[in-house]
């Protein structure tokens, strides 16, 4: 179960380090009080911590894409567009966090234009293994 001190991430896709067991599906209960605050560009959630952000207005902070074009838009974030039928953003490496503290991942965007189908998926990936979905 998610505690109500799990990580956020702000405006951004996070690379979770944690162990290799899996995990019960989390209570999402109360999901309902996490807004977005457009004044201070950021996720308000009381009880949450933040452990981790980047907000792709000033930077795309050292990630890419696989399968797409990633560009940024100054002021106003990243822009993906895909060149595939699976298009990824991938964090850079070295993220290294704690999976215990870091169990919630929250991305603000938009999708401008319809490209199909999208489940949203996070992958992540540990010293141990590669690319796990992670539970939704």
């Amino acid at each position: 179960m998610i505690s109500r001190r799990a990580a956020l991430g702000q405006l951004g896709a996070l690379v979770l380090a944690s162990c290799d067991k899996a995990e019960p599906r989390p209570d999402h209960s109360w999901i309902g009080e996490i807004n977005w605050r457009d004044d201070f560009r950021r996720f308000e959630a009381p009880g949450l911590q933040v452990v981790r952000s980047w907000d792709f207005a000033a930077t795309l902070h050292g990630f890419v894409a696989e399968g797409g074009e990633l560009s940024h838009q100054p002021g106003v974030g990243a822009k993906l567009v895909s060149r595939s039928g699976d298009p990824k953003l991938r964090s850079p490496n070295g993220i290294d966090l704690p999976g215990d503290a870091a169990n919630l991942v929250l991305v603000r965007m938009v999708r401008v234009l319809a490209a199909g189908p999208w489940d949203g998926a996070l992958y992540y990936a540990t010293a141990r293994h590669g690319d796990r979905k992670s539970v939704v």
